[in-house]
């Protein structure tokens, strides 16, 4: 009989579930395994919806992972079930780990095992946890951006009745019942998290419910403090339900103006800084008369969404190398005109990490197609992209860790 491995996904976003979903469909399976999905629409909680599918599943192994992580790495199946068999005593493994709880329970600053692949509203970037890790590593606790496990323990949802802590309350209550926890040794990072800035409107409330619940596994003295500007967040959602609301209008200049008051900010909300990129293609094809223009044809602000995702996503997939296939929608409209060359480049430049790869890709297309002036562009492009290379951010405590060693070589040279 074969095992099963079933992936669980909780789901508000059927642009993001379907992407996540295309690339589990495409991962290799073992011929002695069958892989199930399970999404859970209109959860109240993360611990709630999981616990629903947990309840829904009799697989041995469960991936339980965000509509917004897409597996890049085709291997990853056996690759997770091979750690697992490796040591039954391995209950739970995550991309993105620590070890090393603080005691304020501000765990998300206290990451330092593990990469992922990340992109923003406004950017792709490299984030690297253990800039010198070269094994699997046992670890405290992890991400919730993809956990994985061997065993059933019930998701707490008794304490955590949100979005906040769902992920360590799960570490810990998986340590309580004698297991423990990896963060694989990953060569480049095994997902892309297409996430957006968090929101901490109810973390400081679940801090305290995991400080009083765990205080045996936050151990450590870290200076990293929980802010949260409460105003700040209430009023760029308000501006954000106003600048939507002229999108769908497709009101552009008065967009621009909204937003250029915004930008004197130092702090991100996700959706204007996604409404200032869809902004940016629209201006761009405005001010070059293209015909059409991005969003020309479309009047709701969920169909200016759908076209801006798949598109988005379409270039994922060939900087990931999926069977050319399934962007040759984007092949299309690049050989009939019916994408701008600046939208195209536009969103490469903002959303691939790999963009010379990207690059080269589209470059062919527009040589096959005769448009040898966009080649001329695009090489460039490139040629000023790999002066610099992709984005490489770090972990507050892998960028803590370097600069000790930096200032330690100072010292001794």
């Amino acid at each position: 009989m074969k095992e099963k491995i079933c992936f669980i996904i909780c789901a508000s976003n059927e642009i993001y579930l379907n992407e996540c979903t295309y690339y589990i469909k495409n991962l290799q399976c073992p011929y002695d395994m069958e892989v199930d999905i399970i999404c859970i629409r209109g959860a109240q909680s993360m611990c709630g919806g999981y616990n629903e599918g947990m309840r829904q599943s009799d697989a041995k192994y469960k991936i339980y992972l965000h509509q917004d992580v897409f597996i890049r790495n085709r291997n990853f199946i056996p690759d997770i079930v091979n750690i697992f068999r490796s040591d039954p005593s391995i209950g739970m493994i995550g991309m993105v780990g620590g070890i090393g709880m603080p005691q304020n329970a501000v765990t998300y600053l206290a990451w330092n095992a593990g990469c992922v692949d990340t992109r923003e509203p406004d950017a792709a970037y490299r984030m690297i946890c253990a800039p010198n890790q070269e094994k699997d590593m046992a670890v405290d606790a992890i991400d919730g951006l993809l956990i994985a496990t061997q065993v059933d323990i019930p998701w707490r949802e008794d304490l955590f009745q949100n979005f906040d802590f769902y992920d360590v309350s799960q570490s810990f209550e998986m340590r309580r019942a004698g297991y423990k926890i990896v963060v694989p040794y990953q060569r480049e990072p095994w997902v892309i998290h297409e996430c957006n800035y968090a929101k901490l409107k109810n973390y400081d409330s679940n801090r305290k419910i995991c400080q009083k619940e765990y205080p045996e596994f936050l151990t450590e003295q870290d200076d990293f403090e929980f802010v949260y500007h409460r105003e700040w967040e209430e009023l760029s959602d308000e501006l954000a339900d106003m600048v939507g609301n002229l999108v769908e209008k497709q009101e552009w200049k008065q967009i621009d103006d909204v937003l250029s008051v915004y930008r004197k900010g130092q702090m991100k909300n996700s959706r204007l800084e996604m409404y200032a990129v869809m902004l940016e293609l629209a201006i761009r094809d405005s001010e070059n008369q293209y015909k059409p223009a991005f969003f020309d044809g479309l009047h709701t602000l969920d169909e200016m969404m759908e076209k801006y995702c798949k598109t988005r996503f379409r270039l994922l997939r060939m900087e990931c190398d999926m069977p050319e296939l399934d962007y040759e929608d984007l092949k299309d409209k690049i050989y009939g005109g019916a994408l701008s060359f600046d939208s195209v480049i536009n969103l490469i430049l903002h959303f691939s990490l790999d963009k010379s790869k990207v690059l080269r890709q589209v470059e062919n297309w527009y040589h096959e197609s005769g448009n040898q002036g966009e080649v001329s562009k695009i090489e460039m492009i490139i040629r000023n992209i790999e002066r610099t290379g992709p984005i490489l951010a770090y972990s507050k405590r892998a960028a803590k860790k370097i600069r000790s060693r930096h200032n330690t070589g100072e010292r001794n040279a």
